[in-house]
Formats: structure tokens, sequence, C-alpha cells
């Protein structure tokens, strides 16, 4: 009898344990959206000091950009060898944290880049 008590104990713990857990794609206080850590294929547009301009292809993980979108990728956090190897046209695959900044035009915080061939 103890042992089902305990056993119906653990499964208790567990369904309250999951219904606490928040919805990763809430709303932060300041408007951003926060997705789990993602990465986006797309193709450079422009090259502005160390942002590009990218078009997206596709948005594997995170937020949830849709093919054809333009967003800002701010480059600071990359090497600056990589950063001075991208060019316009390249296609590039992004990985960032998830979040996604600003009301106009979506900019994201790339923390890699990889150069594809397309």
């Amino acid at each position: 009898m103890k042992k089902w008590m305990i056993a119906l104990g653990a499964v208790l713990f567990l369904v309250v344990l999951t219904a606490c857990q928040s919805d990763p794609l809430a709303e932060i206080e300041d408007g951003r959206s926060k997705a789990p850590e993602g990465f986006i294929y797309g193709e450079v547009l422009e090259i502005n000091d160390r942002d590009l301009q990218v078009e997206v292809e596709e948005a594997v993980t995170g937020y949830e950009f849709e093919p054809g979108d333009v967003i800002k990728v701010q480059t600071h956090n990359i090497d600056l060898s990589v950063y001075e190897s991208i060019r316009p046209e390249d296609y590039i695959e992004i990985h960032y944290n998830g979040e996604a900044k600003g009301e106009s035009q979506k900019q994201v915080s790339a923390d890699t880049i990889i150069i594809w061939e397309k």
C-alpha cells in the first residue's frame, strides 16, 4: 500500500511540475518574443558596419520568421575573420539565442554564422 502511495505522489508531483512550466513563446514585458535557441538559413542582402541585412529562407527553430522576411543580424559576437569573409549574396546559417527584437524590422544577435555554398 505504501509503494502505491509513493508512486501516486511521484506521478502527481510530475503532473504539477509540468503544468507550472511557462510558455517559451510568451511575451516578455519589453515586447520582445523569447523562443528556444534558434537558427535561420538565409541570403545576405547587404553588409553595414557589423550588421547584415538577411532575407530569411527558413527559420528552423527560434522566433517564427516567414520565408522572405528581411531581418537585421548583429554580428558583434562572432569572430571578426568570419565576419570579414561574408559577402552579399552568400547563403548563411545563423545561430542565435532565439530572441528577436525590433518593431518594424526584426533583428537578432548572431552567436555563430556558417557560410554555405548554395
